[in-house]
């Protein structure tokens, strides 16, 4: 990996086009689902798993730390070839002859077993703060072999990509799937679409004005890219709910101000809201933390608000 790819981050295995900031504890929560993602695909991957969070968190927008990723893969077998699919899922990789066993078992894997359903929602919502919050975390357990699995998929499809390009074939950036399918005709599951943050609400309960023309060129879906942000976000409203009801339920026993303050908040410490008295330290931080959020969304115009809200059409490489 060259020495510019090793100082930055990147956004682009996930991510593409311009990104909104996301509140505290949509950012903590997507870094925590990625690690566990990525330390899931280099066990399958026969891989170094990361003591520390390959992630770092800038101006509340997640990056994978190239040069960390680097550093830790570079000196195992196909490690350097992940490294590069990681940090520049649009480039080429010419050192790559074929996949290692490994990368071409799970791609035969996940490419013809059939896609895990996401468990149901539970009907009732528990009423305590302590029961609504090991709620959130039960029901975000449930749903990670989904996104582990999708993650595995990302990093495998942005290789094979990578290693097409460099045999000479022509592979464009590719929509995902809902993207496509919102931009053909609009019939798309639109709880697949939105901001990867669960203090905003899905296309599904909010439909946005898109502006099309703000949307880059991409071709079809492949390799399954981009499943990894739409079941996240579908999760997000899965979650929703539950969130919503640990911070009402925070306000109503005195433990929180406001019942959006849990998403100012990093998710590490959404915990201390069932503590039997309010933190000393709360509300400080949930000021200091809500107008960070805020005086990001402050800074862009309406040009680049319209580009945020366009994110999730944009096509991956």
């Amino acid at each position: 990996m060259s020495e510019a790819s090793a100082r930055r981050g990147s956004r682009g295995l996930l991510l593409s086009g311009p990104q909104p900031p996301l509140s505290h504890f949509g950012a903590t929560l997507l870094r925590h689902v990625v690690v566990t993602s990525l330390r899931y695909s280099f066990y399958h991957l026969g891989l170094p798993l990361p003591v520390k969070a390959p992630t770092r968190i800038e101006r509340l927008r997640l990056e994978l730390d190239s040069g960390f990723l680097a550093h830790l893969l570079d000196s195992s077998p196909g490690g350097a070839t992940i490294a590069r699919a990681l940090a520049d899922p649009g480039g080429t990789d010419e050192g790559l002859a074929r996949p290692a066993g490994a990368m071409f078992f799970h791609r035969m894997r996940l490419r013809f077993s059939p896609s895990r359903a996401l468990p149901v929602s539970p009907d009732t919502v528990p009423d305590s703060v302590a029961a609504l919050e090991s709620a959130f975390r039960e029901q975000l357990s449930a749903c990670m072999p989904q996104l582990n699995d999708a993650m595995l998929s990302e990093i495998l499809g942005a290789a094979a990509r990578r290693r097409r390009r460099a045999q000479g074939q022509q592979v464009d950036a590719c929509r995902s799937p809902e993207a496509a399918a919102f931009l053909v005709d609009g019939n798309a599951r639109c709880e697949r679409l939105g901001a990867l943050d669960p203090f905003t609400p899905s296309w599904a309960e909010e439909p946005p004005d898109i502006d099309v023309n703000l949307v880059p060129p991409g071709g079809p879906p492949r390799d399954r890219r981009g499943r990894f942000r739409e079941i996240y976000r579908e999760i997000l409203d899965r979650l929703r709910p539950t969130l919503l009801a640990l911070g009402a339920r925070a306000c109503r026993v005195g433990i929180a101000s406001h019942r959006d303050d849990l998403f100012f908040l990093p998710m590490e410490l959404i915990g201390d809201l069932t503590l039997p008295a309010r933190p000393p330290w709360l509300d400080a931080a949930v000021l200091r933390n809500r107008g960070e959020y805020f005086e990001i969304e402050r800074d862009a115009d309406a040009e680049i608000a319209a580009r945020w809200r366009a994110a999730p059409l944009h096509p991956l490489p």
